[in-house]
C-alpha cells in the first residue's frame, strides 16, 4: 500500500489511536515501498531495449553505426524512465521507503486507524468489485478509496482485502512528518 502524494493525514490521526508497533524492514508492504521506484527505470529499460533492437536493423542495412544505436538506446532509457518516475512522483508518496529508513533512526510514534473500504478500483478507474464474474484480473495496480483517500495497492495487497469492509493502516509519525507503512486486514 502506498498512500496518494496528497493524502490527508491530520483528519486520519484525529480518528487513529496510538499503539506500540515496530517498523519491520522485512514486512511484505515494506518491501513493496522499496522495488516501487524501480519500476520506472524497468519501463525505461524494457522500452530503450525494444529501441536499441529495431535501430539495429539500420545498422545491419548500413544506415546507423553502432554506436548510434546506442546512444539512442541510453537517451531513450534515460528519457522514459525519468518521465515515469515524474508520472510516479505526481500520484505516490514513492520516497516512503527512504522516510521509514530516517523515522527507524529516531523515536517515532504509530497511529492505528479503522478505515471504512469505499471501494478498490483498477488502475484505470473501473470498479474491480463488479457482478461479472472474469477468469481474473491483467490489471496488477489498483486503487482503494478508504474514508475518501486514495491508497495505490499492488495485486497481493488487493487479494487480500478486496472482500473486506473495514482495514487497520498503521502510520508512523515524527514531527510533522506522518507516513503510511502497513495495513492489517480486519
Amino acid at each position: 500500500m502506498i498512500a496518494e502524494i496528497h493524502f490527508n493525514y491530520k483528519e486520519i490521526l484525529k480518528k487513529s489511536k496510538k499503539v506500540e508497533r515496530d517498523i519491520s524492514l522485512s514486512s511484505f508492504n515494506i518491501r513493496y515501498l522499496k522495488k516501487v521506484p524501480y519500476t520506472a527505470f524497468l519501463t525505461g529499460f524494457l522500452i530503450a531495449l525494444i529501441t536499441w533492437l529495431c535501430s539495429l536493423m539500420g545498422v545491419i542495412f548500413g544506415n546507423f553505426s553502432l554506436l548510434d544505436s546506442l546512444f539512442t538506446a541510453i537517451f531513450i532509457f534515460s528519457l522514459v524512465s525519468l518521465f515515469s518516475l515524474y508520472l510516479l512522483m505526481k500520484k505516490m508518496d514513492i520516497l516512503s521507503y527512504k522516510k521509514i529508513k530516517k523515522m527507524m533512526r529516531k523515536s517515532y510514534q504509530v497511529y492505528e486507524y479503522h478505515g471504512h473500504i469505499d471501494g478498490i478500483y483498477d488502475s484505470i478507474g473501473v470498479s474491480a468489485k463488479t457482478n461479472m464474474k472474469t477468469n481474473g484480473s491483467k490489471t496488477n495496480h489498483f486503487i482503494c478509496m478508504i474514508d475518501g483517500e486514495k491508497i495505490y495497492l499492488n495485486k497481493h495487497c488487493y487479494e487480500e482485502i478486496k472482500d473486506s469492509k473495514m482495514i487497520k493502516l498503521y502510520i508512523a509519525k515524527i514531527g510533522n512528518t506522518c507516513l503510511l507503512f502497513d495495513y492489517e486486514k480486519i
